[in-house]
């Protein structure tokens, strides 16, 4: 579902790539939801975020100056420009371990779940902010109202 809304338009490097809040977590078509899950997506949606982006290729990007300055006995990976670029156009995980084995089994061996699962602890540690003012929330209360006294055929007996 996620690349079904990356896929909707052509997107340009800058700009902000976004999807539907509400695929995140979902399971068995949307009957339920799973915050794990959701932690998850949203790492899976980052990645394909970032690969939709592309690598920008620019005079600035590809640097040939610094890499004849460089010269064929240099570095040019150990360089502030390369550096800078490369930690732009590389997408680095959260959730996955990148590293060595050994340092994987040294922290643990934590799969992807184990750390989805800390982080939503850690999510629902936090009192959450509501999303709405109370302007907001009466409106929507107002509106779902009429809705249902259309639906119904009448009022509901809650006067707005």
């Amino acid at each position: 579902m996620a690349m079904a809304d990356l896929c909707q338009g052509v997107y340009s490097y800058e700009e902000e790539i976004t999807c539907s809040v509400g695929i995140l977590g979902s399971l068995s078509g949307n009957l339920s939801a799973c915050l794990e899950e959701a932690v998850i997506d949203h790492e899976m949606f980052r990645f394909l975020q970032r690969f939709v982006c592309g690598t920008q290729v620019s005079a600035d990007t590809i640097a040939l100056d610094l890499i004849k300055e460089v010269g064929p006995a240099g570095s040019f990976m150990a360089t502030e420009h390369a550096a800078r670029h490369y930690r732009q156009e590389m997408w680095f995980p959260q959730l996955w371990h990148r590293g060595p084995w050994d340092g994987w089994v040294q922290s643990g061996r934590r799969t992807p779940l184990d750390l989805a699962r800390e982080r939503v602890k850690e999510y629902l540690k936090d009192d959450l902010e509501p999303v709405l003012s109370d302007d907001r929330i009466k409106e929507v209360d107002r509106v779902v109202q009429e809705a249902e006294g259309a639906l119904l055929g009448g009022t509901t007996g809650i006067v707005p």
